[in-house]
């Protein structure tokens, strides 16, 4: 948190491509780094060649983004939830997050085909519709297999 505090008054918001959650992550992995190497090894005696640690920064980078974009999701889907019928919610989910077929969630939910994807649409547009009005893009946010675990 000193890091954080030392450091925000040179952060710059720049929409689009600066953002926050980034920079957060960066003085983060520096302090962590910085600690690792005063406390357990030297890197000097370590061989380590300094484009896997570029790789392995971007990896992390990576999962760090893909982390907070699922806790976005599940977020907006906690609170858009309550808003469904818990059939309209689950035909949705079944859909567009589990990637089931219509015709087996119409069958076991007793809707049509047109009703699944009616379901689908109003739950996708009103997920857009919270997210977005945290100030994130919707297109950031894709519907990935690890979201569908409740």
């Amino acid at each position: 948190m000193r890091n954080v505090s030392r450091s925000i008054g040179r952060f710059e918001y720049r929409p689009g491509e600066a953002k926050f959650r980034s920079w957060l992550y960066q003085i983060s992995r520096n302090r962590v780094y910085t600690l690792v190497r005063r406390r357990r090894f030297n890197l000097a005696t370590v061989e380590i060649d300094p484009a896997d640690l570029d790789l392995a920064d971007a990896d992390e980078e990576q999962k760090w983004e893909k982390n907070y974009r699922e806790k976005l999701f599940r977020w907006a889907a906690s609170v858009v939830e309550p808003e469904f019928n818990p059939r309209i919610w689950q035909a949705f989910w079944r859909n567009a997050v589990d990637d089931e077929e219509p015709a087996l969630i119409g069958e076991s939910l007793g809707m049509s085909r047109a009703a699944i994807y009616v379901a689908k649409s109003r739950c996708i547009r009103r997920l857009r519709e919270k997210i977005e009005s945290t100030g994130e893009a919707w297109e950031a946010l894709a519907f990935d297999q690890s979201t569908s675990t409740r």
